[in-house]
């Protein structure tokens, strides 16, 4: 690698910043469906058996919104542990480079 070039984890840590924000964005998003999907309580007036099979439905909609929540939330738990990893070696690195660098004659 040449001086004037950034190494390849700063590529790196970039991309994962970037997967970082659009799982939060997606994240938002599927927990805004959610609330949606869920009756502020139950409808009394519905008693057809069709408005009783849309709202279980709905609830059926908002369980696998709220599993898709938990699967996001787990990978950006590794996307923020990832970052963490790449950013401890960005900083040994550098720390590397100050250590060559201070040997240097002058």
């Amino acid at each position: 690698m040449q001086w004037w070039q950034y190494p390849a984890e700063t590529d790196r840590l970039t991309e994962l910043r970037h997967q970082r924000m659009l799982l939060r964005t997606l994240a938002d998003d599927i927990a805004l469906a959610a609330h949606r999907l869920l009756p502020a309580g139950t409808p009394v007036e519905w008693r057809s058996e069709a408005q009783r099979a849309y709202l279980e439905r709905r609830w059926e909609l908002a369980a696998l919104l709220a599993g898709a929540e938990r699967s996001i939330d787990e990978t950006l738990a590794a996307v923020l542990a990832r970052i963490d990893v790449v950013k401890a070696q960005l900083a040994a690195d550098a720390a590397a480079v100050a250590e060559a660098v201070a040997v240097l004659p002058r």
